[in-house]
């Protein structure tokens, strides 16, 4: 399962965001490439004059790191599907190279589920979190496999 150059449209835009439009307020976590900020956007949306976003820099700015990063940028832009999070583009002036995404402030699928899993009840320290039925863990199951 993978996608080859020959998958890719020939018109692929990745769209670029100017470095001043983005205003980083705190680290969110570290991933294998670099760190991921909550950052405030400007000018991305035309309703908006700022958006909460979530930032992905890379840490390695090898020119194989730069190749994938450029990559993995053409590959999302194409990959747009409202159960995914929203990838707005990239900001390549200068260093670290950052990539712009939708920020969800529940965090990742993955952390919710187990935050509101029947695991959750088992982990919970002090307020426990509200768990999720049978029937909304069908509901979310039914839309990954849409």
């Amino acid at each position: 399962f993978g996608i080859t150059n020959s998958q890719l449209k020939p018109d692929t835009f990745v769209q670029h965001i100017k470095r001043h439009n983005i205003v980083l307020k705190r680290e969110l976590g570290e991933g294998a490439f670099g760190k991921v900020f909550l950052a405030e956007c400007y000018n991305l949306c035309p309703e908006q004059d700022k958006i909460l976003v979530a930032v992905k820099t890379l840490k390695d700015a090898s020119d194989n790191a730069r190749k994938d990063f450029h990559r993995e940028a053409e590959l999302l832009t194409n990959l747009q599907h409202e159960h995914i999070v929203k990838f707005y583009g990239v900001c390549v002036e200068g260093d670290p190279l950052i990539m712009v995404f939708e920020y969800m402030k529940h965090g990742d699928l993955n952390k919710f589920l187990r935050a509101h899993g029947p695991d959750a009840v088992l982990m919970a320290e002090g307020n426990r979190p509200a768990e999720l039925t049978q029937s909304q863990m069908l509901h979310i199951a039914q839309q990954i496999a849409a």
